[in-house]
């Protein structure tokens, strides 16, 4: 019997995190402006090729961060498959979105409010924003959720439950923790036992 590397409890619980850690970024960054006291109305006409960009990358780094860090927690709950977890958590957001325009779109036809086409009009002029943004959380989902993945073996290592691998034969490998002094008398022990 096979067990599944995809921890739908460890996905749902990161994608959490990265949507409320991005809200608070974004909440973060409208408080700033308001408390600087910027008119919103009038960046719309100042704004040059730099400004648009240093934007746009200020916008895409917290879509890397929030996703970085929820897919760590998805990684680390995990423990196992930290990458998939991770980009599970996109990929979760990717649906959710999804099923949230599908949702628009019914709302309106059913209801005739007229908001559907502005909406669609809209995704449509974002869409190369929106695919980069999604690299972005998807490059930050795999990496945290590796990173996250990545604390079970050093747990694991510091409790001494496992050996660190290396390269080096097993006669002269040292483990961290052994001092010198320990890995002479273990050498000499040896020496001993086969003579």
């Amino acid at each position: 019997m096979s067990v599944s590397q995809v921890k739908l409890g460890a996905i749902f619980v990161g994608w959490i995190i990265s949507v409320f850690l991005l809200l608070v970024i974004v909440m973060g960054v409208a408080a700033a402006v308001v408390a600087l006291g910027t008119n919103v109305l009038s960046l719309t006409h100042k704004i040059n090729g730099l400004t648009y960009f240093s934007l746009n990358l200020v916008v895409f780094l917290a879509i890397f961060i929030s996703f970085f860090i929820g897919g760590y927690v998805a990684g680390r709950m995990a423990a196992f498959a930290g990458a998939l977890n991770g980009a599970m958590v996109v990929v979760t957001n990717v649906l959710v979105e999804i099923l949230a325009i599908v949702f628009v779109i019914v709302f309106d036809n059913k209801l005739g409010i007229g908001i559907a086409d502005p909406f669609i009009k809209t995704l449509s002029s974002l869409a190369v924003g929106i695919v980069v943004a999604t690299a972005f959380a998807l490059t930050g989902g795999v990496l945290g959720g590796k990173y996250g993945e990545g604390y079970v073996n050093r747990l694991d290592l510091a409790l001494g439950i496992t050996k660190p691998t290396s390269t080096i034969p097993h006669a002269q490998q040292e483990a961290p923790w052994e001092t010198k002094q320990a890995s002479a008398n273990k050498e000499a022990g040896k020496g001993k036992k086969a003579s």
